[in-house]
């Protein structure tokens, strides 16, 4: 139902059936997998709520006992997030626009 929420476009719909579904404690993390991944594309594309995305990531891969050296990961997301808000500008640009650069 989430999934279906956030293809309409019913962003709130879409965080109600998330919220219930993340507060089962009878379903794994690995079932609630489709209910994080819709979260993480509202936050990081609807929203473009980069940070709060990778901060979602990186709880979620926390639960799952996945470690990672701080330092190096938190500098590697940042670039990644500035690459992507990057590319998503450099589309929304017109070609004259970048020719004049």
């Amino acid at each position: 139902a989430a999934e279906a929420e956030r293809f309409l476009g019913r962003h709130n719909q879409m965080e109600m059936y998330c919220s219930e579904v993340l507060a089962q404690k009878s379903i794994s993390i690995l079932q609630k997998k489709e209910v994080y991944l819709a979260r993480l594309d509202r936050m990081a594309n609807a929203e473009l709520r980069h940070e709060d995305a990778v901060r979602l990531c990186l709880s979620i891969l926390k639960e799952l006992k996945c470690r990672f050296p701080r330092g190096r990961v938190k500098g590697l997301v940042k670039a990644l997030v500035l690459v992507h808000r990057t590319v998503k500008m450099v589309k929304q640009t017109s070609t004259e626009m970048l020719e004049s650069l």
